[in-house]
């Protein structure tokens, strides 16, 4: 769950707008390969019509979490496994989420 933080600059809700905002309408992947250079036109997306490779999101969870400094450093398993976990804590049967 995202919950927004109203008048600040980094909030949560407002960043995911705007990431989507620039996101390729010809390809439905929330992650998408950045462009090489950002289009001139407003109207133009930042990204490519073909998804961020599986090593480039590994590799970007953990520089997230090293460069925001968090407690520890994760991973795309250890966020999976997580949110599985409060899933399960909430009784949602295991058939909705098992592709987690």
């Amino acid at each position: 769950m995202m919950y927004e933080i109203h008048g600040n600059k980094h909030c949560p809700v407002n960043s995911f707008l705007e990431y989507t905002s620039k996101l390729n309408t010809d390809f439905l992947d929330i992650w998408q390969k950045p462009k090489e250079k950002v289009p001139d036109s407003e109207e133009e997306p930042w990204y490519c019509n073909v998804p961020v490779g599986v090593n480039t999101l590994a590799k970007e969870m953990k520089l997230i979490s090293q460069n925001t400094g968090c407690s520890k450093t994760y991973t795309n398993h250890s966020l999976s496994a997580t949110c599985v976990t409060i899933l399960d804590h909430v009784w949602i049967p295991k058939q909705i989420y098992k592709c987690l």
